[in-house]
């Protein structure tokens, strides 16, 4: 399977264990740098079209970010 950048993996969480509005979630992965993640409580009126631009402004914070970053280190 093919994941791509705004693709979800939702897992649930086993017997009474919840997650809350703040932890932390740490995902291993052999191989892989680890991935971690701090939820975020998301209303009942927030839509899934709101959830994915959210998503996207994200991402593109995250390459902006970036590039700066490649700019610093060009002078």
């Amino acid at each position: 399977m093919t994941l791509l950048p705004v693709d979800i993996i939702s897992t649930g969480t086993p017997g009474a264990v919840v997650i809350s509005d703040g932890d932390s979630v740490e995902c291993h992965i052999d191989g892989f740098p680890m991935l971690a993640n701090t939820p975020i409580l998301v209303s009942d009126i927030t839509t899934e079209e709101d959830i994915r631009k959210d998503i996207l402004m994200v991402l593109e914070m995250e390459k902006s970010e970036k590039s700066e970053k490649i700019d610093a280190n060009f002078v």
